[in-house]
């Protein structure tokens, strides 16, 4: 659903934001306390949360890739 309409986001809000929270809970080490009491800009969260990944990569490996500067 994602693929076929990526700007749209009625069909997968909820996955959308679930993956927003756990990238600033679990990568960006934020508290839960901030979480709630700071400011995000959701586009651009989600511009780098929910980039478009290599075909056949995961996440990882595709970030691993672009630190190196593999293309």
């Amino acid at each position: 659903m994602w693929k076929a309409r990526p700007d749209d986001p009625t069909g997968y809000q909820y996955f959308k934001y679930s993956m927003l929270v756990k990238y600033l809970l679990e990568q960006e080490k934020i508290s839960v306390d901030e979480l709630f009491t700071r400011d995000f800009d959701a586009d651009a969260l989600a511009s780098t949360v929910l980039k478009p990944r290599p075909s056949g990569f995961s996440r990882s490996a595709a970030e691993a890739m672009a630190q190196s500067g593999c293309t």
